[in-house]
């Protein structure tokens, strides 16, 4: 089965993801609610981000995956470089072919931010030699050059992190990715975007290339103090002082959180990006508002 995300990038259609963790635990009640949630808020794909290196570990993204699946709600898997070897990244990617959840993103994985105690980081692959895996895979060939039954249609995304300083360190990074074979980009959670601005200028002038319609920009509705103050040290994220003060003068934090979350959503498409990503953090209604308020946009 052909990702829907590739359909959508490739038919030039803003693409609509929302990104909610799975549970912590076996249960899955409040999961398919969520899942239902979004699916009939018209969110295109459900984004799900399986052992978070900046919360509590839950069930894997692909098992997550496969629940979605059962209620037909198109799924993104997170493949963790930090968290699994050659062999078992290879594995799950066969697998989610298999369940036909052929969107993945690779991300390198937090430095060792992991709740479990004791758990040690891998990093068997970078990003860059997972997309080559990806790659292969999709050529009918495992890493080892055996021949795959069928050929897997994965479509493998990679992250921006904009906010990097030094920018020249990211854009290679990001340009390495592109020609290991990484098909379309997500940012980290953006409360502006004229780093995003910058950063896409920039690669263009340095390689020629212009990978707006390739990226998908990601936004957190910040509905409280808790929550800027949460995103405080991680890196790769940054909250603006204007907005953190602008909501932190509001009285109804969560209500101007999702207008600014839209208001963001609608410069994204305007800018020619190729979506939007909404993650819902603790509120899993957020999501599901914030699409509201952008109707049919």
């Amino acid at each position: 089965m052909v990702s829907y995300l590739r359909d959508l990038l490739g038919e030039l259609e803003f693409a609509f993801t929302a990104e909610t963790a799975p549970e912590l635990g076996p249960g899955t009640d409040d999961f398919v609610k969520r899942l239902r949630a979004l699916k009939k808020a018209k969110y295109h794909l459900v984004s799900l981000r399986g052992a978070p290196g900046y919360g509590p570990e839950t069930m894997s993204s692909l098992a997550a995956a496969s629940i979605a699946r059962r209620y037909h709600v198109e799924p993104v898997i997170h493949v963790s470089c930090r968290n699994r070897n050659t062999a078992a990244i290879q594995a799950d990617l066969l697998g989610a072919s298999a369940i036909e959840a052929e969107t993945v993103i690779v991300r390198s994985g937090a430095q060792n931010k992991s709740r479990n105690a004791g758990a040690r980081p891998v990093y068997d692959l970078d990003p860059a030699r997972a997309f080559k895996l990806v790659s292969t895979l999709n050529n009918g060939k495992t890493i080892a050059g055996e021949p795959l039954n069928q050929k897997p249609q994965l479509f493998a995304g990679g992250v921006i992190a904009v906010n990097t300083s030094p920018l020249e360190i990211e854009l290679l990074r990001v340009r390495r990715n592109s020609m290991a074979g990484c098909d379309f980009f997500i940012t980290n959670p953006l409360f502006g975007l004229s780093n995003l601005k910058k950063f896409l200028s920039e690669y263009e002038r340095l390689f020629g290339e212009a990978i707006g319609k390739r990226v998908i920009m990601t936004t957190l509705p910040l509905a409280s103090a808790e929550a800027i103050n949460s995103l405080k040290g991680i890196p790769g994220i940054y909250v603006p002082p204007e907005v953190e003060q602008t909501i932190n003068a509001e009285e109804n934090k969560r209500s101007l959180g999702i207008k600014f979350a839209a208001l963001l959503v609608k410069e994204a498409k305007k800018l020619g990006l190729g979506g939007a990503n909404v993650i819902s953090v603790g509120d899993p209604n957020i999501a599901v508002e914030v699409k509201e308020r952008l109707g049919d946009l």
